[in-house]
């Protein structure tokens, strides 16, 4: 080993040490310049607005008024929209009454509110339509948990249950004949049950 050789390598890290501080002082401007740069090209920008074209239909308009099937009274704030067409839309005001401006292409109405079922509704030919009426999503029995007028049984416990579907279930614990009449045919997508105690 030569003593010269250590000194060497100090001299050879020391240089590394120097090249590496000066490529850090050389990229520190440089990124403050570039941020200026694109500052000012900001200013300088110009921005281009995208035009979006609407098609345009000859439009017609129809009043009507919906109104609470069960109790007749007028629902306000129910939304009534054309089916095929987007954008054409109004709100029924406190006597439940709307007008709505629609293109003459269009064929029927989506009317729908909070708390109500919505219904498709087919334009009749004049301005005047036919009166609306929507039922509640919800159905309250009006009768204390006490009294039995409809003959309402439950079943709720369906854990550790053997039954292949809901049906089975059913029949066994409230002793019923059961029919399920499916929707759209595919299974577990929902159905009407029809029961005979």
């Amino acid at each position: 080993m030569n003593k010269y050789e250590p000194k060497k390598q100090n001299k050879n890290a020391m240089k590394r040490y120097i090249l590496f501080g000066l490529s850090l002082l050389m990229a520190f401007p440089l990124s403050i310049s570039a941020q200026d740069e694109d500052f000012d090209d900001e200013q300088e920008a110009v921005v281009k607005k995208k035009v979006v074209k609407v098609k345009q239909y000859e439009t017609r308009i129809i009043k009507g008024k919906v109104v609470d099937a069960a109790t007749g009274k007028p629902i306000s704030g129910a939304l009534v929209q054309t089916a095929d067409f987007r954008g054409y839309s109004a709100l029924t005001e406190d006597d439940g009454a709307y007008e709505l401006k629609l293109p003459l292409l269009a064929t029927s109405v989506l009317i729908s509110a909070p708390d109500y079922n919505m219904i498709r509704l087919g334009v009749q030919d004049g301005e005047q339509q036919l009166l609306t009426r929507l039922f509640a999503a919800t159905f309250d029995a009006e009768y204390d948990k006490d009294i039995n007028v409809r003959s309402d049984y439950s079943s709720t416990n369906f854990k550790y249950s053997t039954s292949i579907n809901v049906k089975e279930e059913l029949q066994k614990q409230l002793g019923a004949f059961a029919h399920v009449v499916g929707h759209n045919g595919t299974p577990g997508t929902g159905g009407a049950v029809f029961m005979n105690c």
